[in-house]
């Protein structure tokens, strides 16, 4: 294992089986959540015209929507999964409608230095310091000149101070951060709200120093599963939106694992 990101990370401890599918045997997933490919469809939009602002340039508000919309209609192309209150076109209106209110709302107001800026850093070992031979790698959204991070994210619902300490995500981008640039980040999550208005949201949060090491810690003990090949379902309220529900559902039954009962004990 010579790597491992955020989104690993987050798919092993949600699921270590579905890591396993994923990862593990490359198993294409047989559809796509609508929400994935919504979301996946605003960044390409927003990332596109956080690049024209990085390179100084002044990009027209009307292309990032239509962005949006190509994309989106070619997400349209694969195996997508609706929610029941959701079609291709009210997500694509809305979709359309979040791109232009987040333009509106930012331009002018954001110094970009970097947009999609991938990042490659060794993980210490907590224990000892040591430089392990495996690394966090992933990508920041956004980087602005007073080392500010932006991580853009599309949600249904507001995000909790709780829900903020404890997303994954932003403990690796400040490990990266501090890694990288060897000094302390802003981060704001930008939450893409999917109420029945567009909406824009801000949310400041923040990483001690100290939290480096449990997250390095977490990455080495993630590693050391995977490589021990230790991959069990983990079932939950996650379960009915799983791609690999089915594969899950016949996993031990392709594997025909022996089962032996145990010696009977008497009774004293």
């Amino acid at each position: 294992m010579d790597f491992i990101s955020a989104t690993q990370i987050n798919s092993y401890l949600m699921c270590p089986l579905k890591y396993r599918f994923r990862y593990v045997d490359g198993i294409p997933a047989p559809w796509k959540p609508s929400t994935l490919a919504f979301g996946l469809s605003v960044h390409a939009a927003l990332a596109w015209w956080h690049e024209k602002l990085m390179a100084g340039e002044k990009p027209d508000p009307d292309a990032a929507s239509r962005i949006f919309l190509a994309d989106w209609e070619a997400q349209a192309d694969g195996n997508l999964r609706y929610k029941k209150s959701e079609t291709h076109e009210s997500l694509r209106e809305f979709g359309r409608s979040l791109v232009d209110l987040y333009v509106q709302k930012m331009d002018g107001k954001l110094d970009v230095w970097q947009a999609e800026q991938g990042f490659e850093t060794p993980i210490i070992d907590p224990r000892t310091g040591e430089e392990l031979d495996f690394k966090l790698k992933g990508y920041f959204d956004v980087l602005t000149k007073d080392h500010g991070i932006l991580e853009l994210k599309t949600a249904g619902r507001a995000y909790t101070p709780d829900t903020l300490e404890r997303m994954l995500q932003l403990s690796a981008y400040a490990y990266a951060y501090r890694q990288c640039m060897g000094t302390d980040p802003r981060i704001t999550v930008v939450g893409l709200m999917k109420y029945k208005n567009p909406t824009i949201q801000f949310y400041e949060a923040f990483r001690p120093r100290e939290g480096d090491l449990w997250f390095a810690g977490l990455a080495l003990d993630i590693r050391r599963g995977v490589e021990h090949e230790v991959f069990p379902p983990n079932p939950g309220w996650m379960c009915s939106d799983c791609e690999y529900g089915r594969m899950c559902q016949e996993h031990y039954r392709d594997d025909e694992p022996t089962f032996q009962a145990s010696a009977s004990v008497q009774p004293g």
